[in-house]
């Protein structure tokens, strides 16, 4: 997926938005009220009058999250009154006029809101990822993004490739219709408690109508998929063993994960660059856990492949919780929960020519999406032109080299440019590592391997989000259109893993 820069902060605001409101793992059990906290009026309506709480016909029954996901009717899941009721112009209007306030107050609301839900529901405790929440990064990511939402009111259209994108974590998280009530609820009580006798019953069922607007939209794709993926045979969470465990560099360990049913098998292809999704429990922490995970190999029937980063921390950030535990004890013959691989970060040849350059950019563990790419273009025989730059901290913990150079010796088409920023002393600069220092492509031939001349060529970026931006930049500098530049991200907005190296381990 292409990302347009000068929309960059609404789609970082939108991704943090309903990354924050989505539910992984755990039930959120329902709670009775008798009177609506935005409106105050009561959820039992008079004389066959039709209810005026926004809550009144919220389905608030209590979701089964150890099932797998199933199919959703989104009409069901949305409440009467928002099914098709489009907003009205004057509840648009009210929308922007509270925007003064979310400026000022949103991140109180979105602290308020998590305080409390997790407060009466300390079960969902384990949905969240704690380095997410260090610092009130979420809330406040969170606080952005209700005023972005706000802002563009009027004309939500441009955020579908977002909305697009956090329906494939979603799914691989096994979101539910019946999730998106209890957040509603639990949203708009933190805006009304904060803004207190500015939320009128008017502002109130406004912001109400507005969320399952946006809701019915993620039900509605998320409800598809799922009856997709049950009608091939994998639906939700399944249990893999883990058959194999390889260490490719001081940092990153491969584990290839076979499904312990062999109704899986053959495991149903994915595309490559695609993700999957990891569960394991974490005993200090009493519940479990779930990341994204890009696979690292091109489809095989009988395997997945993730190559993880381990975590350790570097005083900003606490150690990766679930990269650790992966490294440190996980074996080869223990059984981890996989969802179905899916993401829409990935190499999309009906969409790209024969003959288009592709050129695969990474730092650090992000080439694990791109050596997807590469292995599968190497299994297909492609004859385009490849040209595969990567960065790397230092030799100790670049990855995949040799498999690189071995596939680019079987294969003419495919160039490699390594860039290493502390070499080891064995390594002669030119020969081993190719060029010493941080990932520039300035360094880089501009015709024979960035091809910035071929208005064919697809450039495919991974790695930290200040990492992909400078290239992005560079890019476009010499004249490379948008579309043409696909971006996985990470850190609190992305789908990829939130654990990953610093960006200044690349720059």
């Amino acid at each position: 997926m292409s990302i347009n820069i000068k929309n960059s902060h609404i789609y970082r605001s939108i991704i943090n938005f309903l990354n924050a409101i989505t539910i992984a793992q755990e039930t959120m059990p329902s709670e009775t009220n008798n009177t609506c906290p935005v409106s105050g009026a009561s959820s039992t309506p008079t004389n066959g009058a039709a209810p005026t709480c926004p809550f009144a016909n919220a389905n608030l029954s209590q979701p089964n999250t150890s099932q797998n996901a199933t199919p959703s009717d989104p009409n069901l899941a949305v409440p009467e009154p928002y099914r098709s009721t489009p907003l009205t112009e004057s509840q648009k209007a009210l929308i922007k006029a509270s925007i003064p306030a979310l400026e000022s107050h949103g991140l109180a609301i979105t602290k308020l809101f998590y305080t409390n839900m997790l407060i009466a529901h300390p079960e969902l405790r384990n949905i969240f990822n704690a380095s997410n929440q260090a610092h009130f990064q979420q809330p406040r990511a969170l606080a952005n993004a209700v005023l972005a939402y706000a802002q563009h009111i009027d004309d939500p259209s441009p955020l579908m490739p977002t909305v697009e994108l956090i329906v494939s974590k979603h799914v691989s998280l096994g979101v539910q219709a019946d999730y998106y009530a209890v957040v509603g609820e639990w949203l708009i009580k933190a805006i009304a408690e904060v803004l207190g006798e500015a939320v009128t019953p008017e502002l109130g069922e406004a912001w109400m109508a507005a969320y399952w607007k946006l809701a019915q939209i993620f039900i509605g794709l998320e409800a598809s998929i799922y009856e997709k993926q049950k009608s091939e045979g994998w639906e939700g969470w399944q249990d893999f063993r883990v058959v194999k465990k390889v260490k490719e560099s001081e940092e990153i360990t491969s584990f290839y994960l076979e499904p312990v049913e062999s109704r899986l098998k053959p495991l149903v292809g994915f595309k490559p660059g695609q993700f999957i999704s990891i569960q394991v429990d974490v005993p200090e922490m009493g519940h479990r856990q779930a990341r994204q995970y890009s696979l690292s190999d091109s489809s095989n029937p009988d395997y997945l492949r993730v190559s993880i980063k381990k975590e350790t921390g570097n005083g900003a950030s606490a150690p990766g919780v679930v990269s650790s535990l992966m490294h440190e004890t996980k074996k080869e013959g223990d059984i981890i929960r996989v969802s179905r691989p899916v993401g829409v970060f990935f190499l999309d040849e009906a969409k790209i020519a024969l003959d288009a350059p592709l050129v695969l950019i990474s730092g650090g563990v992000g080439l694990t999406p791109l050596t997807a790419m590469l292995n599968h273009s190497a299994a297909q025989n492609t004859t385009r032109p490849i040209s595969w730059v990567h960065g790397a901290r230092s030799t100790a913990a670049r990855a995949f080299k040799q498999h690189v150079e071995d596939v680019a010796k079987l294969h003419e088409n495919v160039q490699v440019i390594l860039f290493t920023a502390n070499v080891a002393k064995e390594e002669v600069e030119g020969v081993e590592n190719h060029i010493q220092g941080h990932i520039n492509l300035d360094l880089v031939d501009k015709e024979t391997k960035l091809f910035l001349s071929n208005k064919k060529a697809e450039y495919y970026v991974c790695g930290p989000m200040m990492f992909m931006l400078t290239m992005e930049k560079a890019l476009q500098g010499q004249g490379v259109d948008s579309s043409r530049i696909h971006m996985e991200k990470f850190g609190t907005g992305g789908i990829a893993p939130v654990e990953q190296e610093s960006p200044k381990s690349v720059l």
